[in-house]
């Protein structure tokens, strides 16, 4: 597909599904990087406009925001309900392992994804480039291959009106993040750490930051959400004669880095399982009967079966027990 200016426009003759967006954005962050850009004029008009947040396409986020609600009101003029939602996800990753530092920053992944109720049932497509053409051409094609159905079998309440904005308690964007702290307080950490016990051998440990930022419209509501999680992963492995053993502790908190750091408590649980750890016997390769906590057995049952018999995913006809 091709935009009026003959440039390449990312969006498949049949759109896409949200799943298969998320799943592309998950396959590779670099499969999504957001290339489109606003015109000279739309940027000097942004930026007199002071607005600090802005989305990955360039927008600030009212502006995308407001773009978003008004291809809504366009939507609904050919089906009973619609609704847009923008994502976008960034990450940092500081590591630390004996003589080797490492940092990751991502590029930032981003995208939109638009519904559209025909009065039987819901479609949904899906777009990774952020801007005003790609938008556009994204949600005329999707009220094309809706279309009303005639009386909806049941409406679609689109709830209260309702306009807020919401960020995690001491919300920092990534590109203002100071780097050199969050690398030392992983040196720190790895310091500590390394120090516990004198048989220990290997120490890694990884602190990360993860930004979320969310945009949603339909005919009543604009909601906008900024989240930020940090967290800090450790794990040691150590030796003492034949006797082997390990330990690994994570923390991770919505909110700064501060909120997530290790304490005094956890350093102490971290060396605690370490000592169990070579006393522990070894178990023969095999096939065994477990008993797991219920969070565990909750969380195999939610990823192995649970996604597949949830109630959109029948009304899209994507649940396997709906076929």
């Amino acid at each position: 597909m091709r935009t009026s200016d003959g440039g390449r426009l990312d969006v498949p003759d049949r759109g896409i599904t949200r799943r298969e967006f998320f799943g592309r954005a998950s396959r590779a962050s670099g499969a999504i990087l957001i290339s489109g850009s606003l015109s000279a004029t739309a940027i000097d008009a942004l930026a007199s406009a002071a607005e600090p947040a802005r989305t990955a396409g360039g927008f600030s986020e009212p502006r995308l925001q407001d773009l978003l609600a008004q291809l809504v009101a366009d939507l609904e003029k050919k089906v009973p309900f619609a609704s847009a939602l923008y994502t976008e996800a960034s990450q940092i990753q500081f590591t630390a392992r004996g003589a080797e530092r490492g940092t990751e920053m991502p590029p930032v992944t981003a995208g939109v994804v638009f519904r559209a109720y025909d009065g039987r049932g819901f479609h949904e497509i899906a777009t990774s480039q952020v801007t005003t053409d790609a938008l556009r051409r994204t949600a005329r094609q999707l009220g094309d291959e809706a279309g009303s159905k005639g009386r909806p079998l049941f409406p679609v309440e689109p709830g209260p009106e309702l306009v807020e904005s919401v960020s995690t308690p001491g919300y920092m964007a990534r590109q203002d993040v100071p780097l050199d702290s969050w690398k030392q307080t992983t040196d720190e950490i790895y310091r500590e750490i390394s120090e516990l016990d004198p048989r220990i051998r290997s120490t890694n440990v990884t602190v990360a930051g993860n930004w979320y930022r969310t945009i949603y419209v339909n005919r009543t509501r604009q909601l906008r959400q900024s989240i930020m999680r940090s967290g800090v992963r450790a794990y040691i492995f150590g030796a003492d004669g034949e006797s082997r053993g390990r330990a690994f502790y994570g923390r991770r908190l919505q909110g700064g880095l501060a909120d997530a750091r290790y304490g005094a408590d956890d350093i102490a649980k971290l060396a605690g399982e370490f000592e169990m750890s070579f006393g522990a016997d070894r178990i023969p390769p095999g096939t065994y009967r477990v008993v797991l906590s219920p969070p565990v057995t909750g969380l195999l049952a939610h990823e192995s079966f649970g996604h597949g018999v949830e109630y959109d995913m029948f009304i899209k006809g994507r649940a396997r027990a709906a076929r």
